[in-house]
């Protein structure tokens, strides 16, 4: 069977039926992609994602994985990643969450009657960019809701110049991480998500002078020649909240990463007083190195 008969039969099956998954929006965008790309159209009647759900009647949680949700919920999950149990556990959340959600959804929905106008214009604006999303360019698209959101000329209007820079910096990398061979929708998720995750130092070119000022977080998964840790004191590193709320075996693991960025040299440095005049000492995890303590 070939491909577009497979999208064929795809859209077929899925017509006139509620789609049901966790993440399901990332699901739909890029079958959306892939179909269009072998000249199918299809779009879900309704869809309803837990991942979203779980979000908006769980938002102290944090974490909406599909197993982390389901344990909250009090769930049981099967096997993860495995078909069939993914499907019963989605199920089962989905039915918990939307008990969760009627509770004010009388109040919610008068809201919306009272305010909804303010804000008809916007949603409609939103939804006629995520139907371009589909045919435009990422960097097209990317002009054309900077532009007609007025959000352009509300920072021109108000002389901020760094936002503007930022925009212009966001369409240039929209343009630089386009790729022909994907399809539009494919494209722009690729180009977000590089924009999203992307530091500072991914925009440094290898043969930049510059000296790179990063945080631990940021260094993950890269490496220097040389690599100097500033200001290594106590209740710096590790740092003051996270011993307080009990995550040091965290913090251990954060300052094992700035040491092992370093390919031939590391430097690691501290200071005795803070600009405040407060007597420092340096961090527990120095002394663990010298094998003076054991943090």
């Amino acid at each position: 069977m070939s491909v577009l008969n497979v999208f064929r039969d795809f859209a077929g099956f899925c017509a006139g039926a509620v789609l049901v998954g966790h993440n399901v929006e990332f699901d739909v965008r890029l079958i959306r992609s892939h179909a269009r790309r072998c000249g199918v159209e299809w779009r879900p009647e309704s869809t309803f994602d837990t991942c979203d759900l779980g979000r908006r009647a769980l938002p102290e949680l944090g974490d909406f994985r599909l197993g982390s949700l389901a344990a909250r919920c009090g769930i049981e999950a099967g096997r993860a990643h495995h078909a069939m149990d993914d499907v019963e556990t989605t199920a089962g959340l989905l039915q918990y969450l939307a008990r969760c959600l009627e509770t004010g959804s009388r109040e919610r929905m008068k809201w919306v009657a009272e305010q909804g106008a303010a804000f008809r214009k916007l949603a409609a604006d939103v939804a006629n960019w995520r139907e371009r999303a589909g045919t435009l360019r990422p960097a097209a698209l990317l002009e054309a809701v900077i532009k007609e959101s007025g959000l352009l000329n509300y920072y021109l209007s108000r002389n901020e110049e760094r936002r503007v820079q930022n925009l212009r910096e966001l369409w240039r990398v929209m343009q630089r991480r386009d790729s022909a061979e994907q399809g539009p929708e494919e494209a722009l998720r690729n180009a977000l998500e590089f924009a999203a995750l992307s530091r500072n130092i991914d925009y440094l070119a290898s043969d930049d002078p510059r000296v790179r000022v990063i945080t631990m977080h940021q260094a993950k998964g890269l490496e220097f020649d040389a690599v100097f840790i500033a200001g290594a004191c106590e209740r710096e590193i590790p740092n003051y909240y996270a011993m307080r709320e009990g995550r040091l075996e965290e913090e251990k693991r954060l300052f094992y990463v700035a040491l092992t960025r370093a390919k031939e040299r590391l430097f690691v440095s501290w200071h005795e007083r803070t600009n405040k005049g407060r007597t420092c000492k340096r961090s527990p995890f120095v002394d663990a190195l010298a094998g003076k303590s054991a943090p």
